[in-house]
């Protein structure tokens, strides 16, 4: 009997997988380990949540767990809860394990678990593409599939609403950007089978731009009304409903003037930031600057488009975001979210646990401690 549980085991399996493959490593670190004996075997619910059979780990070897991290992320990466729309679940559970198993044993990741699914003819297929084929014998495969010792659990993925799996989706793939960059730090590889992914992520339909708008709404979620007329978005003789009274958009923007940022990029995030806060009526956006000390905060309203876009930055010394935490806890600030704009080179720093964190990382930088990380380009 092995002196180690299943979770000490899943444990010393991701620190062997940071050694030789830290992509993986990296989005490993995003899951959140749950022991459910009545799953059998593993599996991801689509939510961060991996799902695992403490009798099934137990039999597996270090390498065969190292496997079993990486595929479960891939799920995740590839968006499988989300494409598999109105498609049989058994089905594309197959196709799914099929493309990943022979991505991971072309790469050399761990050691394959017997029983899974294998088949060389699938080599270099899609998911989409693979499902296709089952299809042709859908009955028999889909018995394949139930016979099989060594198949993921994928039963959660129904548990998902179709809006909850493109949110998630989301949170994935700029995971993925993410442990890219993590990687490019560390002078590692990104698994070949991702980079056209992430490559695609890195466009602009998931720029920085577009996240930061959709996190200021997602915060503030409010009903509008044609009882209060928007005034901030009139046009000529056309209205927009405006937000209830007593509504309004409130955060914070803090800026590393360390010398990563310039003051054309700085006037192209202030634009951005504001423009993104054009529909709420009420708007309180407090920005700080930040070098080894804060200072130059400034509080914008709903009327200050003009004072933002011409907001100069000042200071150059080099980079400390502690010092963020201790100013905000000094002068009991406590925003719904801060927008960190930075170059990423971190110290060793806790989660301060004040608020939502976006860190917006400049060209070369890596993903910030905690919270969300996306990587600033210009369009």
């Amino acid at each position: 009997m092995s002196k180690y549980n299943a979770a000490d085991k899943l444990t010393i399996a991701r620190i062997a997988l940071q050694r030789k493959h830290p992509f993986y490593a990296y989005l490993t670190l995003k899951l959140k380990t749950i022991e459910k004996a009545e799953v059998g075997t593993a599996g991801v619910d689509g939510k961060g949540k991996m799902y695992y059979s403490p009798e099934f780990v137990d039999k597996l070897s270090t390498d065969e767990l190292v496997f079993l991290w990486a595929h479960e992320v891939s799920h995740l990466i590839f968006a499988h809860c989300e494409l598999k729309g109105k498609r049989n679940h058994i089905l594309w559970n197959m196709a799914g394990d099929y493309a990943i198993n022979q991505l991971l044993v072309r790469d050399n990741v761990g050691k394959f678990i017997e029983g899974g699914l294998l088949e060389e003819k699938y080599k270099d297929w899609t998911a989409a593409e693979i499902y296709e084929d089952l299809l042709k014998d859908a009955e028999n495969n889909a018995q394949k599939y139930m016979d099989a010792e060594g198949k993921d659990n994928h039963e959660m993925w129904g548990e998902l609403s179709e809006e909850e799996q493109q949110r998630v989706s989301r949170e994935w793939q700029q995971n993925a950007v993410s442990a890219a960059h993590a990687c490019k730090q560390a002078g590692a590889k990104v698994p070949e089978a991702f980079r056209g992914i992430i490559d695609d992520l890195t466009v602009p339909k998931l720029c920085w731009r577009d996240i930061v708008r959709e996190k200021i709404k997602a915060h503030n979620k409010q009903e509008q009304t044609w009882s209060r007329v928007n005034r901030r978005r009139q046009l000529g003789h056309f209205n927009y409903p405006g937000q209830k009274p007593g509504e309004k958009v409130s955060f914070m923007v803090a800026i590393d003037v360390s010398g990563s940022y310039t003051q054309e990029m700085i006037t192209d995030t202030m634009s951005e930031i504001y423009g993104a806060t054009k529909e709420f009526e009420e708007v309180t956006i407090e920005v700080i600057q930040f070098d080894t000390r804060v200072y130059g905060h400034t509080i914008f309203n709903q009327d200050d488009g003009d004072k933002m876009t011409q907001y100069e930055i000042h200071g150059g010394g080099g980079t400390c975001y502690k010092c963020v935490h201790d100013w905000l806890v000094e002068n009991q600030k406590e925003p719904s979210q801060i927008f960190c704009f930075t170059d990423g080179y971190f110290s060793p720093l806790p989660d301060h646990g004040l608020c939502d964190t976006t860190f917006i990382i400049s060209d070369g930088g890596q993903a910030g401690p905690y919270g969300d990380s996306i990587f600033y380009e210009k369009f």
